[in-house]
């Protein structure tokens, strides 16, 4: 890749249902399919191959974007099987632009991108998608995804290939009143842990959910989202979730194994500091995270010592009850670059929560 990623130079289920899926789901061994992309081409007019030292693909396939029209992109995981029991976050790249999940059919997962009069924009982004089958771990080192696809309805339950749950119980949805919803994930009841929310299209009047608050207690973690359209008034729409504590999202993916996550809490603050001990996690096991405020609205996370890796991704959410939404700056080999916006791409200070993944 010939620019530097930088900030100044960027480029159980209940038992009849457990039943009832045996048969068609395989659940009797666990299995993750992990991949992801920075998709660093945004102006490409025809298919590429993605600069391996940013791509990934656990079943060892080639990641290739494709253009499919101004601001609209294909990424294909050669190697899936498909694209069942999946979810997919993604950040925008070096831009206040936002992009939203549009559908994903065998391998191949579409989105758009926009800027905030609407238009479709091409736009660099940051994808990641995991597969997951099968129980594993304990509440302390678990995983849980949905797709809420639902964004009228009170209460559900997410069909079974739209939901997942390390420890095998059923997730939910509820819907609290207008584009405000709790996620909850049954039987996780470890404090801490570390959540991403990435949009979907809805009538081209989505725009980034964002992530009020998580918390967990005797039977499970509540991750509250909160969506809206490009006016910041609160919206009713699609959105997925994602929720780990104790490993990474590309944990047990075929060598995607090391990375970090931390809950950046105090935006003012100009100073290094430690990120909560109990959102973070440092699997190269070098220390506590490090977060510093670096300009309005701009932020870094540092990963002291000394780490190695092959290929990497970040992903960043905002965190809190406005409609503010965060994007990436750019990441070097420790640091991973945070921009946070009011919706409308005004430059504010806001907490957030990232993520960095990489493979041997």
């Amino acid at each position: 890749m010939s620019k530097t990623h930088g900030l100044v130079s960027p480029s159980g289920f209940a038992a009849a249902a457990s039943l009832a899926l045996l048969a068609i789901a395989p659940a009797a061994t666990a299995g993750t399919n992990i991949g992801w992309v920075l998709a660093d081409q945004p102006n490409a007019t025809s298919p590429y191959q993605a600069n391996p030292a940013y791509s990934y693909d656990s079943f060892g396939g080639t990641v290739t974007v494709t253009p499919e029209g101004v601001g609209s992109y294909g990424v294909d995981f050669g190697g899936f099987p498909d694209t069942r029991f999946t979810n997919v976050q993604i950040t925008t790249y070096d831009s206040p632009n936002y992009c939203l999940y549009q559908f994903g059919g065998p391998h191949q997962i579409i989105l758009n991108c926009f800027d905030w009069n609407g238009n479709f924009a091409n736009t660099e982004f940051a994808l990641l998608v995991q597969r997951r089958f099968g129980s594993r771990g304990n509440a302390y080192h678990a995983f849980g995804f949905l797709r809420a696809y639902e964004p009228t309805t009170p209460f559900y339950k997410p069909d079974y290939e739209d939901q997942y749950n390390s420890l095998g119980g059923a997730d939910t949805v509820t819907r609290n009143g207008i584009g405000s919803y709790t996620a909850y994930f049954p039987d996780l009841v470890w404090p801490g842990g570390t959540v991403q929310v990435t949009s979907e299209e809805r009538y081209f009047q989505s725009a980034p959910c964002a992530v009020a608050s998580w918390s967990s207690n005797s039977s499970g973690t509540s991750v509250n989202v909160n969506c809206f359209d490009r006016s910041g008034n609160p919206f009713d729409n699609e959105f997925q979730v994602a929720y780990s504590i104790g490993y990474t999202f590309g944990h047990y993916g075929l060598g995607a194994r090391h990375g970090v996550y931390a809950w950046a809490t105090q935006p003012e603050r100009t100073k290094p500091y430690y990120t909560v001990s109990t959102y973070n996690y440092n699997g190269f096991g070098t220390g506590a995270l490090i977060a510093q405020k670096t300009g309005h609205g701009t932020y870094s996370l540092t990963i002291p010592g000394t780490i190695s890796y092959t290929s990497s991704v970040a992903l960043v959410t905002a965190v809190g009850a406005s409609s503010t939404y965060c994007n990436l700056a750019g990441w070097t080999h420790q640091t991973i670059n945070v921009a946070c916006y009011a919706q409308g791409g005004t430059p504010v200070d806001s907490q957030f929560a990232v993520t960095f993944q990489t493979a041997p």
